[in-house]
């Protein structure tokens, strides 16, 4: 009996968020459901901790300002965009450039970004 409550709970849940969103068919919305929670545990949450770390200590405060301030902007233009790219693309045409876009940051984040051991950002404003 309990499974059987969880498994309505669960489906009237599927059916609000469906309704709202106006989405047809329960394959795509739980595709989109998953694209977002992986992007929230993966990519999301790394620039946070590359803009925390990244800079030296002299000019953290500042540095870390602007960056902040940058990536607000970059959310603002994709937020703005959105409904643009969705009605000359198509929704599948700018999902798959968005999952380019997230391709792109994680071979820049792989490739040019330096592993840093505790402390080194430290270490490293003694150099500046």
């Amino acid at each position: 009996m309990p499974g059987q409550i969880r498994t309505l709970w669960r489906e009237r849940r599927i059916w609000r968020i469906r309704h709202h969103l106006q989405v047809t068919s329960p394959p795509v919305l739980l595709l989109v459901l998953a694209a977002i929670a992986c992007y929230s545990i993966s990519l999301a949450p790394l620039a946070w901790v590359i803009i925390s770390e990244f800079f030296p200590n002299r000019i953290r405060s500042a540095a870390m300002a602007v960056a902040v301030m940058a990536l607000w902007l970059a959310c603002f233009i994709l937020t703005y965009t959105f409904p643009i790219l969705n009605a000359s693309l198509g929704a599948s045409g700018t999902f798959w450039l968005y999952g380019v876009i997230c391709l792109l940051g994680s071979r820049f984040r792989l490739h040019e970004t330096p592993e840093n051991p505790v402390g080194a950002c430290s270490r490293k404003s003694n150099d500046i």
